[in-house]
This record gives C-alpha cells, sequence and structure tokens, in this order.
C-alpha cells in the first residue's frame, strides 16, 4: 500500500513538472533525478528497487528523444557494473545496492525488449534536437559497453596474478570485436558483460540474466532486415571466434597458474 501510495504522489509530482515546464524532454530528466533521490532513501528494498527501474526507465526516455537509446543502455550497463563489482566497499549499505542494482538489471532486460519488439525509436519521432546521428549514438552505446566488459575483466584477474602481455593483448582484442559487432547487433555487449559479471560473483541470477539478453539480442539481430544473411553470419561468425579465443586465452593463463599454486603450498 505504502509503494502504491508513493507511486500515486510520484505521478501527481510528474503532472505538475509537466505543467511547470512545458515539456516532455524535461519531465524525464526531472523524473531521473526524483527517482534516484527515493532510491538513496527510501527504507524499503522493493521501493529502492522500483526506483531505481524508473530511473533507468526516465534515462532512456529522455535519451530516446534525441536519438540517443544506445547510450542509456551502455549507461545503466556500466552503473549496474560499477555498484555491484563495489558492493563489498561500502559492508553497511549492501542491501541498498543490491536493490538498485535488481532494479537497473530490470530496466536492461526491458530495454533489449523494447529493441527486440522493434520499438526502440517511437520516441525519437518527436525529437526537438538530435544530438548525435543514429551512426554515432550506436558507437558511444557500444563504447560504454566494452568499458563495462574491460572493467568486469580486469576487476576478475586483478583478483589473481597478472596474465602475460601476448594474453592481455588478446583480451583487449576480444572486446574491441565485441564492441564492433555491438553496434550491429544491440544488446551482446550488455549480455556478455552481465553473464561474466555473474560468473565473476558467482550469482546465478545474474548469469540467467545474461544468457537471456543474449537470446533477446540474437533474436533481434535475426530479424534484422536491413542487413542480408550474408553480413549476419560474417558478423556472427566474427563474435564467436572472438569468445573462443578469448576462452582459450583464459583457459592456457589458469593453467600456467597451477604449478605457481602448487608450490606456494
Amino acid at each position: 500500500m505504502a509503494l502504491v501510495f508513493s507511486l500515486a504522489g510520484q505521478l501527481l509530482v510528474a503532472w505538475a513538472v509537466v505543467e511547470m515546464l512545458s515539456g516532455v524532454t524535461y519531465l524525464w530528466w526531472a523524473l531521473l533525478g526524483l527517482q534516484c533521490v527515493l532510491a538513496l532513501i527510501m527504507p524499503s528494498q522493493v521501493h529502492r528497487s522500483f526506483s531505481a527501474f524508473l530511473a533507468s526507465l526516465a534515462l532512456y526516455m529522455a535519451l530516446a528523444i534525441n536519438e540517443l537509446e544506445p547510450v542509456a543502455i551502455g549507461l545503466v550497463l556500466l552503473a549496474l557494473t560499477l555498484l555491484w563489482l563495489n558492493e563489498c566497499r561500502w559492508p553497511e549499505r549492501i542491501k541498498m545496492i543490491q536493490a538498485c542494482c535488481a532494479g537497473l538489471l530490470v530496466g536492461l532486460l526491458v530495454f533489449q525488449g523494447v529493441v527486440l519488439s522493434g520499438e526502440s525509436s517511437w520516441v525519437s519521432h518527436h525529437s526537438p534536437v538530435v544530438w548525435l546521428g543514429p551512426w554515432s549514438a550506436s558507437w558511444l552505446g557500444a563504447l560504454l559497453e566494452a568499458l563495462a566488459l574491460l572493467y568486469v575483466i580486469h576487476t576478475v584477474l586483478h583478483q589473481h596474478s597478472q596474465p602475460a602481455m601476448g594474453e592481455r593483448l588478446a583480451i583487449y582484442g576480444a572486446i574491441a570485436a565485441v564492441a564492433v559487432v555491438s553496434v550491429y547487433v544491440p544488446g551482446l555487449g550488455a549480455g556478455i558483460t552481465v553473464l561474466l559479471l555473474g560468473f565473476a560473483i558467482s550469482h546465478r541470477k545474474l548469469m540467467a540474466s545474461g544468457i537471456l539478453l543474449l537470446l533477446l539480442a540474437v533474436s533481434s539481430y535475426y530479424y534484422w532486415l536491413d542487413v542480408t544473411l550474408l553480413i549476419k553470419a560474417l558478423l556472427l561468425f566474427v563474435m564467436g571466434s572472438s569468445l573462443l579465443a578469448l576462452r582459450w586465452v583464459l583457459r592456457r593463463w589458469l593453467r600456467s597458474l597451477k604449478p605457481v599454486e602448487r608450490s606456494d603450498q
């Protein structure tokens, strides 16, 4: 009941903001700030998760008006990664961080579902100002997803001994390949990042969400009619080869660590 009353009050605040600012663009930014504050101060974990989800949705709508939907997905993914990998730094706020991360994760799933339905750009038809072109926005979103993936891999490797230079270059090359393919396959980098994040912190729900994001990304890419089947096959081939190369490098690196660990024992 408290959650229902809170949502009703937020709706009234949103209505007042629309009347004062007389613009939809400012509405979403105002709602973003409001939901971020509520996610921090509300004592209920459910409300915090719901506020984090609404904040991610407000960010998506605010950027979608200016045709920056991929940037919104990259920003939410980067925030999710930073929060979940640093939750142990604030032991007294772990529950709050986990609640906010749950809301951001639901937001990512909703965004990918919107992309799969083909309705991701319906807001941009009413765009007052276009900051970047669709191609630049896709590259910027892919860059943000690559930064999140790089941070996850760097954190995992930092917990163990550092790999050799050749293995490190192979990892960076695989991340670059994922970023390039993510421009043509929206959500692919997000799915891989969430999957590796769940594996790094041993979180089964995160791993399941990453697999679901990957399935949604591949499904939306399969039904993309603007690209021929040959181009689709080549991109999937590059993506699969990059993942296999990354797996080979990591397996070789882990095998090189076993004799060192035995000698230390």
